[in-house]
């Protein structure tokens, strides 16, 4: 275990790579950036409102705010707007676009890395989503509580959902291969083709940690 930095107030959302590493701090109304190695860290971009999460591509940093998305140089630079966008929460990022959860319009939108109009990828007016994930040409969403979780599945680029699994307990943490969806419940990993079918368990009875 080493001590990359010290001193800093707050740190949210992180990201990183082969490089350094990355982080929102929220308090300071600071976007951070120190070696991976360790080192003297650096601010990389002020913040003006509440910060909602940040991400990382292979030459930005973005970070949601109430207002909208941003982005600025991972070697430093200046920070721009991509997008204005209400309540963003949920951020990721592909080759081209960002995708983000609007909680005022309980949906999930997407606009170009380098700046341009918003558009709806994925809505649903009568559940509260509770993550959505973008693999290769679709987006994840997954919605519902109990065991009644649902998740489904959208060409990312917009389109009709279609349910790759129903009636499940919820996942807390979500992955993907090539053909499955995978996700973590209180007890179990289980696990769906991403074309939707039947599903099984990966592992039974979790041994958690004491």
């Amino acid at each position: 275990l080493a001590t990359l930095t010290s001193g800093a107030a707050d740190v949210m959302s992180i990201g990183a790579d082969a490089a350094a590493v990355y982080w929102l701090a929220p308090r300071e109304g600071k976007v951070m950036k120190v070696p991976r190695g360790g080192g003297a860290a650096e601010e990389l971009a002020p913040t003006t409102e509440i910060s909602r999460g940040l991400v990382t591509d292979d030459t930005d940093v973005f970070w949601a705010e109430n207002g909208g998305i941003f982005r600025v140089p991972k070697a430093g630079g200046k920070a721009v707007l991509v997008v204005e966008a209400g309540i963003p929460d949920g951020l990721t990022v592909d080759e081209s676009h960002v995708y983000w959860y609007s909680t005022l319009a309980g949906a999930v939108f997407r606009a170009p890395k380098k700046g341009g109009a918003a558009a709806r990828v994925h809505a649903d007016d009568k559940h509260t989503l509770r993550t959505f994930f973008v693999d290769g040409p679709d987006l994840f969403v997954s919605f519902g509580a109990d065991n009644n979780m649902v998740i489904q599945r959208v060409p990312k680029a917009g389109g009709t959902a279609v349910n790759v699994a129903e009636g499940q307990p919820p996942g807390a943490d979500f992955a993907t291969d090539a053909s499955s969806i995978y996700w973590i419940t209180e007890d179990d990993i289980l696990k769906v083709p991403r074309a939707g079918g039947a599903v099984t368990k990966v592992v039974a009875k979790l041994q958690h940690g004491r």
